[in-house]
């Protein structure tokens, strides 16, 4: 009797692993980058930073997750960071095009509006958004993720 293994881990999986891991890392940072924003701008009210705080830590533990079990060969992790990366690449598009949606408009203001654009962050959505999906949907990724459990 021959064993059946599972086919080792391609490149192009573990490029992304390591995308997502560096993503959650970036996200522990920037906990620490809005704690000393706050400190240096000053100001008694501390709810913009715990919020700031919660959605970059929710960011870090998710981007980790991810990048584990994406790592581990599950096929939902490898579907959800597709899916994922869809929407980064379409905040990215709207960044480029300049759309700024305004959460309470003032009396005359429009609530979504044509500003310059964000090309920085629009880039960089971009590229790290459409590396994830390329790298995940190599032929030795797709192989991967059929066969790994």
């Amino acid at each position: 009797m021959s064993a059946v293994h599972a086919p080792s881990r391609p490149g192009s999986v573990t490029a992304a692993g390591v995308i997502l891991y560096a993503e959650a890392c970036a996200a522990v940072l920037a906990i620490g980058g809005v704690y000393m924003a706050a400190s240096l701008i000053g100001g008694g009210d501390q709810r913009p930073p715990l919020t700031a705080s919660g959605l970059f830590l929710a960011v870090a533990v998710v981007s980790g997750a991810l990048g584990y079990f994406t790592m581990k060969g599950r096929p939902w992790a490898r579907t959800a960071v597709i899916a994922l990366s869809v929407i980064g690449i379409i905040a990215g598009c709207v960044l480029l095009l300049g759309v700024r949606v305004v959460a309470n408009p003032a009396p005359g203001q429009r609530a979504v509006a044509l500003v310059g654009s964000d090309r920085d962050a629009g880039d960089a959505l971009l590229l790290f958004n459409g590396l994830l999906v390329w790298l995940l949907n190599t032929g030795p990724a797709r192989r991967y993720f059929r066969h790994a459990r």
